[in-house]
């Protein structure tokens, strides 16, 4: 597209910007859902990668007696690090209004556990999101 400017013709950028992370609208309409279950043991930990930057989060622990640890990294189930929280037995946690793109989750026992997550996601792209343990967010990883 062409526009006239200054006695010029200048060439105008059809490439419309993203919403990115900082887009305040995006967490202020409803999230579009987003469910996954598993199970997990504290070997087998699971990782949840949403598509998009959550609204928010819940955890559902369907165990009757054992705790799951949920993190936003790999390191935050490391004890050396603990960034983690837990959700007791028979217990629904949320909804947490946190943006994050992933969670990983594990069981504080060897037998298998079931867990869902049910999420509110916006319309950002889960690449925009930059939550590592190494950029600089302390108590995430």
């Amino acid at each position: 597209m062409l526009r006239y400017c200054s006695g010029e013709y200048q060439i105008m950028s059809m490439d419309h910007p993203n919403s990115g992370v900082h887009f305040v609208p995006a967490y202020q309409i409803s999230g579009i859902p987003y469910v996954t279950s598993s199970d997990c043991t504290n070997t087998a930990v699971r990782s949840v990668q949403f598509p998009m930057v959550t609204r928010h989060f819940t955890v559902s622990n369907r165990e009757s007696s054992t705790p799951l640890q949920v993190a936003f990294t790999l390191n935050g189930l490391k004890t050396e690090f603990g960034n983690m929280f837990y959700v007791p037995g028979n217990t629904v946690l949320g909804p947490l209004e946190i943006r994050t793109n992933s969670l990983f989750i594990a069981s504080t026992s060897t037998a298998k556990h079931n867990f869902s997550v049910i999420a509110g996601l916006t319309s950002i792209d889960s690449g925009e999101w930059p939550v590592t343990g190494s950029n600089g967010f302390p108590g995430v990883g």
